[in-house]
């Protein structure tokens, strides 16, 4: 339906912005449809509308969960050419995916790209490489990057901690106390 009216704004002689592009983009990937999205996006350019970093990582993170890595992997190199990473969000769609998919290698270099790009982490970048690492059974690098986080001023929020408790519980350790000292 939201597709409809999108394509019916022209008949009214509204003209779409960015801000409308976006959620049709977003709601695409939602619904497993990035291909679609893409040609939305290709639509929006065309028309002289650029798009932003919403509007990117959006897609990308369609591309992520639909398992199109590749088509993900390329369309962050076009963000990187418009200068269009500003946070952590961009890079959180292909840590969470490797992190699922348990892939540490994968998601060490997208962490490694990330800072090689000067983007700081946020609490949910600190939170997918922590669960990725307890996943992956090391749980001394987990708690490594737990004081990381907070040595950057980064402060753990429920999230967090619900990974930080599974994981303590899961290896044997329910009086894991040390990571909120």
């Amino acid at each position: 339906m939201a597709f409809e009216i999108f394509k019916s704004m022209n008949s009214f002689g509204l003209i779409p912005d960015g801000f409308t592009f976006t959620p049709l983009i977003d709601g695409l990937c939602k619904q497993g449809r990035p291909e679609k999205a893409c040609g939305i996006l290709g639509f929006m350019v065309k028309n002289g509308i650029s798009p932003d970093e919403i509007t990117f990582t959006a897609l990308l993170d369609g591309y992520c969960k639909t398992g199109e890595i590749g088509n993900a992997s390329r369309l962050l190199m076009r963000v990187v050419e418009k200068g269009c990473l500003t946070t952590c969000n961009t890079f959180n769609s292909f840590l969470d995916v490797y992190s699922k998919n348990d892939k540490v290698r994968e998601g060490n270099a997208v962490f490694s790209k990330m800072l090689e790009y000067d983007l700081v982490p946020c609490v949910a970048t600190y939170t997918i490489l922590i669960d990725k690492l307890c996943r992956a059974g090391e749980i001394t690098r987990a708690f490594n990057i737990l004081e990381l986080m907070k040595q950057d001023g980064c402060t753990p929020n429920v999230d967090t901690n619900t990974v930080i408790i599974t994981c303590l519980c899961q290896n044997g350790s329910v009086e894991g106390q040390r990571c909120f000292s």
